[in-house]
């Protein structure tokens, strides 16, 4: 009975004690880089360079983690960190879009 609970105790002990593996996800890394690209290039064409900085800033700097994992053959890693980029560059261009409309607004209120 002892020995059945040390057995035990020290496979909890192993599997407990594995560094757990990143989730395998599906899809392409160099697909998903290449729409970050694109998101961030419309980004800036809406203006997030001056009107949503902050996420634009953030979805760059995830693209280049998401090159950098694609290099170091961190396929799983590098999809994360390249949807990551896409959905900030999405955000930063509807924040663009966003405050430029709130200026024109702003514009059309104040020649009234």
């Amino acid at each position: 009975m002892r020995r059945t609970l040390v057995l035990a105790a020290a496979m909890l002990g192993l599997a407990c004690a594995r560094t757990p593996r990143y989730p395998e996800l599906a899809g392409s890394a160099a697909a998903e880089i290449a729409r970050a690209e694109s998101a961030i290039a419309a980004a800036v064409r809406a203006g997030a360079d001056s009107l949503a900085s902050e996420p634009l800033a953030s979805a760059r700097q995830n693209l280049e983690k998401a090159r950098n994992e694609l290099e170091a053959n961190e396929n799983s890693r590098a999809l994360v960190a390249a949807r990551l980029a896409d959905a900030d560059a999405r955000y930063a261009a509807t924040q663009a879009r966003l405050r430029a409309a709130q200026r024109e607004r702003d514009k059309a209120d104040a020649e009234m």
